[in-house]
C-alpha cells in the first residue's frame, strides 16, 4: 500500500505533501509494520478513489492520494502502519493506511481511513480525529486500538500492549499508571503511539503528539529491507535461475564448437544468443504478474482484499477451515432465557414480549432484582457523544460495546430499569476484564445503598460452570443455602445449563459478593442464576458452509462457549449434520454409560478445552484430521493457537478466522489467516492475511475459488510457454549433432515468440475457470508444485515432441520437394554453409550455388515457423482446461483465445507472403500445399490431450493422472 497520510480535513485536490509510513521487512514471510519510509503524494479529487473503491469509499473520512516519484518503492506502507505528514516544516501524525490496493499501477489512487480516537473534553467523552488530538487530551484506549500518541496513563485496567513496532518484542508487555524507568521503553506508566493495544483498557493524558513523539523522531529512517519472496518468485526464480544456467552452458558449448569448426565468430555469437534466447521463456514472469495482480484486483471487487500474495497460494491449497462463532452470527445478541435458582427447574422466557404482565412477573421473582443488577454493573456498554452533534446520544442499538454486554442493556431497558441510576447508586471501583483464559468479568463497586456505609458491592458475569464453582452459597427466596455438597442443587443447574445451550444460545452465570472494605475482600460469592442470549445466525452462512463442503474444505467451529452450545450451534450451522452423533448421543442410543463409548464411534466430535492439555499433538492432529465433524468448546487463544499448529503436523492447510488483537499466535500459525473488516480488531486486521470487506463468509469461498482459478491459469500459462520453448531449442541441438542444415534461424526464433508467445498467453490468464474448480478438491500444497515433474514431462516429453515431429516433418517435405532428401541433409551443414562451394549436389545430382542454398534454407525457416504455428493453435486450445473436456469447457468461455487463434495464422501468412518483408526477416514463400504438412499433428495433440483429460476424469487415482495431470 502506498504510504498516504491525511494531511487536514479540508485538502484541495492537487495539494502535494510528505508523508511517511510503515513498510515491510523480510524477517517472517508475512507483512510486518517495523520499517519506516517516506514519500511525496499528490492529493486526488475523490472521484477518482471512488471508481476503485465503490461504495467502501468514505469522503467524510478517507482522502485520495498518489505517489508521484512512482520509480521508486512507495508502496510499502503496510495497512494499518501510522504515518505522519509534513507541511510546513511541522510533522502530524495523520491517520493509517486503510486496505487499498493498486500500487503496482501507475496513477492508481488509494484509499485511505482516518484514525479516530475517543477523548474527555468539556466532562463529555467525544470521538474525534487523531490528527486533532493536542497535548493534554484525557484520553481513553480499548484492547484492538493503535494509540495514537504517547499517553502518560493515569488509570488501567488488566492493560496489555504490544510494543513490537518499535521494540520487536513480540509478547504483549503489562502496562500501569507506576512509574518505573526513566528510558519512555521500559516504564510502565507511558503508552507509544504506534503500539497496539491487545487487552484491557487505559486512560490517560495526551503528553506528545506528531513529530514529537518517539515515533516522530524516527520519521527520518528510511533503510529498509527487500521483501521475503513469494512463493511465486521463489518458484519463478528457481526455474528461470536453472534455464539460464542451462541457456548460458549451451550457447557457450554452441559458440565453442561453431567457432573451432570455422564459422565466423559474428555467426557463431548470433547461434549462442539464440540457443539462449530458445531456453528461457521471457513472456512468463510478466505472465505471472499479469495473474496475480488480476486476481487480487477481482478479489477486491468481490470484497476480499488480500494483503499477503502469498495467501493466494495457500487459500487454492486450502483443506481445514477453522471459523469463529462471531464470523457465523450477526452478532446481535437478544437476552433469551433466564433461569434463578428460586424458581427449581422452571426456566422464564427473557425475549421481549407485547404483554407487560411477562416482564412484571419477572420483577416479582425472588432474585430477578439482584441477577438484573448485577448484569447491569458488569456490563460496560456506553454511550457515547457524536463530535459533529454534540448533546445528541447514539440510540439504543448502537450503543458501544460488546454484543452479550449491550443484550443486557436492552433488556434492562425492557424491564424500564434507569441504567443511569443503578450505575450512579453502585460507582465502578476496578474491572476485571473477560479475558479467553478466566471467561468471566469481575467488577468492582461502592454501595452507596442507604445504612451501607463503607460496604462494597462486587459483581462477577462469565462462563456458567466456572461462576457457579467459585461460589460458596445461592440465592433462594431471599435466603443464602450453601453449595458444597447439595446435589440436588448442582444437578438443577446442569440440567438448566443444558437445556438452555441445546438451543446454541451463549449462557452466561452470574453472582455477586458483599463486605465491608475493612474487613477486604472474600471467596464468599452467592450465585445469583443464569441468563442466556440468542445470536442469529447469518443469512448465507449455512450456504457458504455447504459450499466448503462441497470444495473439500473441512470446517471446524472453535467456540468459547459451552460444549452443549457449541455442538447445538454446530447442528443448526449444518457443520454437524443430521445425522451425525456425539459420544453423547451414542451413549443415550445404547444406553451405557457415557465412559464405555469409544471415540470412533462418534461421528461428531466437541473436543473441551480443558481436554486438550491431555490430549498429545498427534492424537488432537489425527482427530482433527480423520474426524467426519469436529468443534471445540470452551477453549482460550493460546489453545486456538494449538489446534492450528495440530492441524499442520497432520499435513493440512489451514486458514483461520482471527477476529481478537490477543489471536496473534493462530494468525502468525496459519497459513492463511482472515479478519472482517467491521467484526475484527484493528490490530488483528493489520497482522492478517485477507480482510473480508463484506464480512461475509461466502467472500471466503469465492476468494477460495480465484485463488484455485489463478493458480489453474498460471499452470496453464506454463503448461503452454514450456512446450514453445522446447521446440526452439531441439532445431540448435539437430544442427550441431547431425550437422544438418539449420531449421530455425535467430531471426525466425524471434518470430515463433512474437507470434506465439505474446497475445496467446496472456490470453489464457483470462481463460474462465472449469466447471469443477470447486468440485474436485484443495490443490495438494506438497505434490502440485508450480513446475513439476509431470508437467515438463508433458511439456517437453508429449506435446512438445509432437510439435518438434510436425515442425522436422514439415520441413524435410520442403527440403525433400527441392531434391534433398534425409539422407543427403545428414552432414551437409559444413559443405551447406561454405560460402566457396558454389556445386554442391542435391540427393538427384543438382548443383546448388550458395545464394540457392540460403533460399531453400529461409524456405525451410518458413515452414518451420508455419508449423509451429498450427500445431501452437492446437496447443493453445488443449490448454485452456486441464482437466475437462474441450467440448465441455466451451470456445466461448474466453474471445481473447479465440481471437489468438485467428491472428496467429493471419500473421504468419502475412509475414511469409507479403513481398519484400519475407525477405527482410529471412523467410521465403511456400506452396500452399506444403501448408497441410502439420495439421495432422495438431489434430494429434488435441486428440491425444481429449483422451488424456478423458482417463483422469474416468481415473483420478490412475496411472494416467498420476503422470501426467500437471
Amino acid at each position: 500500500k502506498s504510504p498516504i497520510c491525511l494531511p487536514s480535513a479540508n485538502v484541495a485536490p492537487g495539494t502535494q505533501v510528505t508523508v511517511a509510513g510503515w513498510g515491510t521487512v523480510a524477517e517472517t514471510s508475512r507483512v510486518h509494520s517495523n520499517v519506516l519510509r517516506q514519500a511525496n503524494v499528490n492529493i486526488l479529487p475523490a472521484t477518482n478513489c471512488r471508481v476503485y473503491m465503490d461504495v467502501h469509499y468514505d469522503t467524510g473520512k478517507q482522502l485520495c492520494a498518489a505517489a508521484l516519484d512512482w520509480s521508486k518503492d512507495t508502496c510499502a506502507g503496510d495497512s494499518g502502519g501510522p504515518l505522519m505528514h509534513q507541511e510546513n516544516g511541522e510533522w502530524s501524525i495523520g491517520g493509517i493506511t486503510s486496505y487499498g490496493y493498486g500500487c503496482s499501477k501507475r496513477g492508481f489512487p488509494g484509499v485511505y481511513v482516518r484514525t479516530q480516537v475517543d477523548v474527555k473534553r468539556e466532562g463529555e467523552w467525544q470521538r474525534i480525529n487523531s490528527e486533532d488530538l493536542v497535548r493534554g487530551d484525557i484520553i481513553h484506549v480499548r484492547g484492538g486500538d493503535r494509540v495514537a500518541a504517547d499517553i502518560r496513563i493515569i488509570h488501567t485496567s488488566a492493560l496489555l500492549v504490544d510494543n513490537s513496532i518499535i521494540t520487536k518484542d513480540s509478547d504483549p508487555v503489562p502496562r500501569s499508571s507506576d512509574y518505573t524507568n526513566t528510558n519512555p521503553l521500559e516504564t510502565n506508566n507511558l503508552l507509544l503511539s504506534g503500539t497496539s493495544i491487545t487487552h484491557g483498557s487505559a486512560i490517560g493524558i495526551v503528553v506528545k503528539t506528531a513529530e514529537h513523539t518517539l515515533l516522530g523522531k524516527m520519521s527520518n529512517i528510511t533503510e529498509s529491507f527487500d521483501p521475503k519472496r513469494t512463493i511465486y518468485a521463489r518458484t519463478i526464480r528457481s526455474m528461470f535461475l536453472f534455464l539460464t544456467v542451462a541457456g548460458l552452458v549451451l550457447g557457450v558449448i554452441f559458440f565453442i564448437i561453431l567457432y573451432s569448426t570455422g564459422y565466423y565468430w559474428l555467426y557463431a555469437i548470433q547461434i549462442m544468443i539464440s540457443v539462449y534466447i530458445a531456453c528461457i521463456p521471457e513472456i512468463l514472469p510478466a505472465i505471472i504478474h499479469l495473474c496475480l495482480t488480476r486476481t487480487a484486483q477481482h478479489m477486491a471487487t468481490r470484497n476480499c482484499l488480500v494483503k499477503v500474495i502469498d495467501a493466494l497460494y495457500d487459500l487454492a491449497c486450502t483443506t481445514i477451515l477453522f471459523v469463529d462463532k462471531s464470523v457465523l452470527t450477526t452478532n446481535q445478541m437478544s437476552a433469551s432465557q433466564i433461569w434463578i435458582p428460586a424458581n427449581q427447574e422452571r426456566i422464564i422466557s427473557g425475549a421481549p414480549s407485547e404483554d407487560p404482565n411477562v416482564i412484571q412477573e419477572c420483577m416479582q421473582m425472588p432474585g430477578w432484582q439482584q441477577l438484573m443488577r448485577t448484569a447491569v454493573l458488569c456490563s460496560r456498554a456506553e454511550y457515547f457523544t457524536d463530535q459533529h452533534q454534540s448533546g445528541r446520544q447514539i440510540p439504543l442499538g448502537e450503543w458501544d460495546g460488546d454484543a452479550r454486554e449491550i443484550a443486557i442493556i436492552k433488556y434492562a431497558e425492557y424491564a424500564e430499569l434507569d441504567i443511569a441510576a443503578i450505575r450512579h447508586l453502585y460507582p465502578r471501583r476496578d474491572v476485571h476484564h473477560f479475558t479467553p483464559e478466566n471467561k468471566r468479568i469481575e467488577s468492582f463497586h461502592v454501595n452507596n445503598e442507604p445504612n451501607m456505609e463503607g460496604m462494597f458491592l462486587d459483581c462477577m458475569m462469565g462462563a456458567p460452570e466456572r461462576v457457579f464453582h467459585r461460589c460458596s452459597s445461592v440465592i433462594i427466596d431471599d435466603e443464602e443455602e450453601p453449595t458444597d455438597g447439595n446435589l440436588a442443587l448442582e444437578r438443577m443447574f446442569n440440567e438448566s445449563l443444558i437445556q438452555m445451550g441445546s438451543l446454541g444460545d451463549t449462557v452466561l452465570g452470574f453472582a455477586e459478593r458483599q463486605y465491608h472494605r475493612d474487613d477486604g475482600p472474600q471467596e464468599n460469592w452467592r450465585f445469583l442464576g443464569l441468563m442466556s442470549f440468542s445470536d442469529p445466525i447469518q443469512e448465507n452462512a449455512v450456504t457458504a458452509i455447504e459450499k466448503c463442503r462441497l470444495a473439500g474444505v473441512k470446517v471446524i467451529l472453535v467456540s468459547g462457549d459451552h460444549p452443549v452450545t457449541t455442538c447445538a450451534l454446530a447442528r443448526r450451522l449444518t457443520i454437524f449434520s443430521p445425522e451425525s452423533e456425539t459420544v453423547e448421543d451414542v451413549a443415550i442410543r445404547l444406553g451405557v454409560p457415557v465412559d464405555r463409548v469409544g471415540p470412533r464411534q462418534a461421528t461428531a466430535v466437541v473436543i473441551h478445552g480443558r481436554d486438550l492439555h491431555n490430549i498429545s499433538q498427534l492424537d488432537l492432529a489425527d482427530t482433527i484430521i480423520n474426524a467426519p465433524e469436529v468443534a471445540f468448546a470452551r477453549t482460550t487463544l493460546r489453545q486456538k493457537q494449538k489446534i492450528v499448529e495440530c492441524a499442520q503436523l497432520g499435513k493440512a492447510v489451514v486458514t483461520c478466522f482471527c477476529q481478537s488483537s490477543d489471536d496473534r499466535g493462530a494468525i502468525r500459525k496459519a497459513d492463511v489467516s482472515v479478519a472482517m473488516l467491521n467484526r475484527s480488531s484493528e490490530a488483528s486486521r493489520q497482522e492478517t492475511d485477507l480482510v473480508l470487506l463484506d464480512n461475509d463468509l461466502n467472500t471466503l469461498v469465492g476468494a477460495i475459488e480465484e485463488g484455485r482459478y489463478l493458480w489453474e491459469n498460471i499452470k496453464k500459462c506454463l503448461a503452454y510457454c514450456l512446450v514453445v520453448n522446447a521446440t526452439q531449442l531441439l532445431p540448435f541441438l539437430m544442427f550441431i549433432i547431425f550437422q544438418i542444415p539449420l531449421t530455425l534461424g535467430p531471426i525466425t526464433l524471434l518470430l515463433v515468440d512474437l507470434i506465439t508467445q505474446l497475445l496467446p498467453t496472456i490470453s489464457l490468464a483470462y481463460e474462465r475457470p472449469e466447471s469443477d474448480i470447486m468440485t474436485k478438491g484443495p490443490i495438494d500444497k506438497f505434490r502440485d508444485r508450480l513446475v513439476n515433474r509431470r508437467l515438463l514431462s508433458l511439456c517437453w516429453g508429449q506435446i512438445g515432441l509432437i510439435q518438434i515431429t510436425a515442425g522436422f516433418f514439415t520441413w524435410v517435405v520442403v527440403m525433400a520437394e527441392n531434391g534433398f532428401w534425409p539422407s543427403r541433409l545428414v552432414g551437409i551443414r559444413k559443405a551447406w554453409d561454405a560460402a566457396a562451394v558454389n556445386d554442391l549436389e542435391d540427393s538427384y545430382g543438382q548443383e546448388w550455388t550458395y545464394r540457392q542454398r540460403k533460399i531453400l534454407e529461409y524456405m525451410g525457416y518458413a515452414a518451420f515457423l508455419a508449423a509451429i504455428v498450427i500445431v501452437q493453435m492446437a496447443n493453445l486450445l488443449v490448454c485452456k482446461t486441464r482437466r475437462l473436456s474441450l467440448f465441455q469447457q466451451g470456445l466461448r468461455t474466453n474471445m481473447f483465445v479465440n481471437l489468438c487463434l485467428i491472428l496467429m495464422p493471419v500473421v504468419a501468412v502475412l509475414l511469409i507472403y507479403i513481398p519484400g518483408l519475407n525477405r527482410a526477416i529471412f523467410l521465403e514463400r511456400l506452396q500452399p500445399l506444403w501448408l497441410l504438412c502439420p495439421i495432422p499433428f495438431a489434430l494429434m495433440i488435441f486428440g491425444y490431450d481429449e483422451i488424456r483429460k478423458l482417463f483422469i476424469r474416468k481415473h483420478p487415482e490412475g496411472w494416467v493422472a498420476k503422470e501426467t495431470n500437471h
